[in-house]
């Protein structure tokens, strides 16, 4: 598991998705992201998108180390 933080330019609270869908694992609304079992090393995409202004955004690249 890892802990994401994100600070957005509204102040709003980011919302967060897996660009890989359900195949990544999965990520919480509060960015704790968790490899599954099936998931594979990746690379996989971690976005958070600003609530308030969903055109900005930040992506992190994940790579799984079995």
């Amino acid at each position: 598991t890892v802990q994401f933080v994100a600070t957005t330019p509204s102040g709003g609270a980011p919302i967060w998705t897996l660009l890989e869908g359900p195949a990544a694992g999965s990520i919480t609304a509060d960015g704790l992201y968790v490899n599954d079992i099936n998931g594979g090393p990746g690379p996989f995409h971690a976005v958070a998108i600003d609530s308030v202004r969903s055109n900005n955004y930040g992506e992190a690249t994940i790579t799984v180390i079995p």
